[in-house]
């Protein structure tokens, strides 16, 4: 039954249907009502009265149970923002994707929206969750219902394509982002030109969701570097370049700490005037 003003308790004892109202624990209205089929020949009795409560009682704990349940999932899956998949979803949407084919048909787009943290320092945390919000519904307008677009946090989003499509979504991306936007802030309206980095993912066949999502980062980290493309595709030749700096500063640094780099001075003399 609709929710409304809790109803009494119906005990006809000439009618075969015994009810009560199921109340909300928290606002005490009416959210249903748990009927028993019974003899209608049969005495109504203070047990019998006692039972039927106890049992919309019960139900209604379930019903506040149940719906309990379903928000924490929901604030556990999903931004509350945004209203997006969160991380953990979206990698096992990658999951299924994979799953589904038996050849690399999967790219993942990682997306930054590189001035949220200007729009939060300049205008607020309300803007930049304008922002947020405004963003994820142009990346969801781009993919369509073809693809997955989630929110890892913060000011980046990750978006699940088909392989074939996934060079011309980047594409469109950075045209989404192309106009200027119109944020309403405490100070009155604000237009922002937006500007957006990319890092594009192909599956290969040894991938699963966590490493496809790293190659993702890695591109879209690139992209951050002087000189990059605003979209960058993974590349696992320059992966392995990247790899080698760390590793050599790394090695630089323990040289450092264990004093294993000894600095030798050699100075060059001008022999014909002895001057150094």
């Amino acid at each position: 039954h609709g929710a409304g003003k809790t109803p009494p308790a119906l005990l006809d004892p000439e009618s075969s249907v015994w009810s009560a109202p199921v109340a909300s624990s928290q606002t005490g209205r009416s959210v249903g009502r748990v009927s028993v089929l019974v003899d209608p020949n049969r005495e109504v009795t203070d047990w019998g009265r006692e039972v039927l409560t106890s049992a919309a009682r019960l139900a209604g704990l379930a019903a506040e149970r149940r719906r309990s349940d379903l928000e924490i999932r929901q604030q556990a899956l999903y931004d509350p923002l945004s209203q997006l998949p969160r991380r953990g979803l979206f990698i096992d949407r990658v999951s299924q994707a994979l799953r589904r084919s038996t050849t690399p048909e999967t790219a993942v787009v990682f997306v930054q929206l590189a001035e949220l943290h200007l729009i939060n320092t300049s205008f607020g945390i309300d803007a930049g969750d304008l922002a947020v919000v405004e963003s994820a519904r142009r990346l969801e307008a781009v993919v369509g219902t073809g693809g997955t677009v989630g929110r890892f946090g913060g000011d980046e989003f990750a978006l699940l394509v088909d392989r074939a499509e996934a060079g011309d979504v980047a594409r469109r991306v950075q045209a989404a982002f192309g106009p200027a936007w119109e944020l309403r802030t405490s100070e009155g309206p604000v237009f922002v030109h937006p500007h957006v980095l990319a890092g594009l993912a192909y599956a290969d066949p040894v991938d699963d969701a966590a490493s496809l999502c790293r190659k993702a980062q890695s591109a879209l980290r690139w992209a951050h570097q002087p000189g990059a493309e605003a979209t960058v595709v993974y590349d696992e030749t320059r992966r392995a370049g990247s790899v080698e700096r760390l590793a050599l500063r790394g090695d630089l640094r323990q040289c450092v700490v264990k004093g294993e780099l000894r600095i030798d001075y050699q100075p060059k003399l001008d022999l014909a005037t002895g001057q150094i």
